[in-house]
C-alpha cells in the first residue's frame, strides 16, 4: 500500500471506530478494581465522517482477538479461536505503515503516535503537572485508587516535575461519582484547585465552575479513550510512543526506557 494511501485509510478507519462509539453510546473502561463502563456521547468525532471515504460494504466478523505468528516462515494473523486465518500484509492505518515482520507488529502493539493520529491532548484540557519538556499523557479517573498510587509517585519524586509534564485526563470509569467528579474538574475555573483535588483525591470543597462550561473537551477524551483501547486506568502514553497499561513495576524506569 502506497503512502498516499495513508490519509484517507485514516480517516476511515477512525470514522467507522468512532461510529461504534455512537453506537454504543459507552466507553468500556476497567482498571483491576473496576469494570464498570462509563456513559459517553460527543458532537463531534476526531475525524467528521463528511471527510471519510466511502463504506461500500461492512461485515462484522466474530473476532475477540487477533493474533500475529510465524508458522514456516510465514507470517499469518489467527483470531483467538482458531477459526479466521489471514494472510497478507497488514497496514497500521494510526502509524501509516505496513507491518512487515513480528518486530513490527510488536512496536506497533506497544506505542500510539498521537501526532499521526492528530489527537492533540490539549483539545482535552488535562490538568498538567510539572513543568517539563516531555509529555506523559495519563487517563485517570478520579475515584480509581491505583491512579491515586500513580499520581501520588509522581508527586513524591520533585525532580519528575521538572523533566517532565504530566497531563492527567480524567475519564468517568467507576460509575455515577466518577462522571460527577468527571464533569466537576472539567469545568472548574481554578484549574490549580483541580489538579489538587484530582492527586489528593480530595473532593470535599466543591469546585467554583466556569461560566458556560460546555464539556466539549470531556466528551472529546472519553470519544478518543474508546479510540485508542483505554480499557483499563491508568492508561498511559509517553511522547515517544510507548504505552502503558495500568501502573508501571517501576516508574522511572519506565519514563526513561528506550523507545
Amino acid at each position: 500500500m502506497r503512502a498516499r494511501h495513508a490519509t484517507p485509510l485514516v480517516v476511515l478507519v477512525l470514522t467507522m471506530t468512532v461510529s461504534a462509539v455512537f453506537a454504543a453510546d459507552t466507553v468500556p473502561a476497567s482498571a483491576p478494581e473496576a469494570k464498570t463502563p462509563a456513559a459517553a456521547a460527543t458532537a463531534g468525532g476526531p475525524n467528521s465522517a463528511m471527510n471519510a471515504p466511502k463504506i461500500d460494504a461492512l461485515v462484522p466478523l466474530p473476532i475477540s482477538g487477533l493474533k500475529a505468528v510465524v508458522s514456516n516462515d510465514e507470517l499469518l494473523y489467527i483470531s483467538d479461536n482458531g477459526r479466521y486465518v489471514l494472510r497478507g500484509v497488514m497496514y497500521d492505518a494510526w502509524d501509516q505503515k505496513p507491518l512487515k515482520s513480528l518486530d513490527d507488529i510488536r512496536e506497533s502493539a506497544t506505542h500510539i503516535n498521537l501526532a499521526k493520529m492528530h489527537i492533540d491532548t490539549a483539545d482535552f484540557k488535562p490538568l498538567a503537572y510539572g513543568k517539563g519538556r516531555e509529555h506523559i499523557t495519563v487517563f485517570v479517573d478520579p475515584k480509581c485508587p491505583w491512579c491515586a498510587r500513580l499520581m501520588q509517585q509522581i508527586k513524591d519524586k520533585p525532580e519528575l516535575a521538572r523533566q517532565y509534564t504530566f497531563d492527567l485526563v480524567p475519564i468517568p470509569v467507576l460509575g455515577a461519582e466518577s462522571q460527577r467528579l468527571v464533569r466537576e474538574l472539567g469545568c472548574a475555573r481554578d484549574r490549580k484547585a483541580a489538579l489538587e483535588a484530582l492527586m489528593s483525591e480530595n473532593y470535599g470543597r466543591p469546585l467554583e465552575p466556569e461560566n458556560d462550561c460546555t464539556l466539549q473537551h470531556v466528551q472529546k477524551s472519553m470519544v478518543a479513550a474508546q479510540l485508542l483501547g483505554v480499557t483499563g486506568v491508568p492508561f498511559m502514553i509517553h511522547q515517544d510512543g510507548r504505552v502503558q497499561r495500568g501502573m508501571p513495576q517501576v516508574l522511572g524506569d519506565w519514563l526513561v526506557a528506550k523507545r
